[in-house]
């Protein structure tokens, strides 16, 4: 299993390996390649090659209509009362992808997993940012901060794999991060910010009233976060090309929408109407 990291990170992640602690958070922004790296390292702690039967070893919890509810953990509490025979330790590891979709109470209930976690088994929770997660839950984890590799880098690795025009493309577009870059590559559509793309491409070349019929099967606040994301990955790698291109005027149009992303992004912290946010987007853009 071949993973590219930033040197920083590398030499992170190769102390968690040889010394692990019980709960690790992986944090860096939506499409960073979190949970490839968490399958990685779960590989990697338990001494499991790519192609090994992980079943009962490596547990993973994602959210399911953009949450995890109290059921997941009680289902995840159930998983682990299994005893494991494997002499290997650890001999598992749970991952949670984007634990701030966490309830309020399936938090409560899994702080006390993170508290009393059973002999042999590692946490490896995942999210965008930190803050998002309860402080009880955070001290009781040491917290990687993924940073994404140089443009560079990320040429050598590919070299002889991709072509390179087709490298710098998918770069400029991901804006450098890693999960995204390798949807781009392999046209990988359940990547949720892959999709999220292309419905922003779709976003742009419409008139405002197909916008508006467009976003209605949009119902989900974490779909209206992931894509208004996507909004902001397409549009910044269309003013990159503006500005090499000097296009004035372009320039100006984009500027001001991505402005207006960023304005939705941070309304969408406290507004709970998310209908009307995507009515303003649809209507503005």
């Amino acid at each position: 299993m071949e993973i590219l990291l930033s040197p920083s990170t590398q030499a992170t992640v190769e102390r968690i390996i040889a010394n692990p602690p019980q709960g690790l958070l992986l944090e860096a922004p939506q499409g960073s390649g979190k949970g490839y790296l968490a399958k990685y390292l779960s590989l990697q702690l338990l001494g499991l090659g790519p192609k090994a039967q992980t079943a009962g070893k490596i547990i993973t919890v994602m959210p399911e209509k953009g949450t995890i509810g109290i059921d997941a953990i009680r289902g995840l509490q159930a998983d682990l009362k299994l005893k494991m025979t494997s002499d290997h330790m650890p001999n598992r590891v749970i991952i949670i992808e984007d634990i701030a979709a966490m309830t309020g109470e399936a938090q409560n209930a899994f702080l006390k997993m993170l508290e009393e976690p059973p002999v042999g088994t590692i946490l490896l929770l995942t999210a965008v940012q930190r803050h998002q997660v309860l402080p009880t839950i955070l001290s009781r984890v040491q917290i990687l901060e993924i940073h994404q590799p140089t443009k560079e880098q990320i040429a050598e690795f590919y070299t002889g794999k991709v072509p390179k025009e087709q490298v710098e493309r998918n770069y400029h577009l991901s804006g450098g991060r890693m999960g995204l870059f390798a949807a781009l590559n392999d046209q990988n559509e359940e990547h949720p910010l892959l999709a999220s793309i292309t419905l922003a491409k779709t976003l742009l070349r419409q008139e405002p009233y197909d916008r508006l019929v467009q976003l209605q099967s949009v119902t989900e606040r974490q779909d209206v976060e992931t894509l208004l994301e996507g909004l902001s990955i397409v549009i910044r790698a269309a003013l990159h090309g503006a500005a090499r291109q000097r296009r004035q005027a372009e320039l100006q149009r984009l500027n001001d929408m991505n402005a207006l992303v960023m304005q939705l992004q941070d309304s969408l912290a406290y507004t709970p109407q998310t209908k009307l946010l995507l009515t303003h987007l649809a209507i503005n853009m």
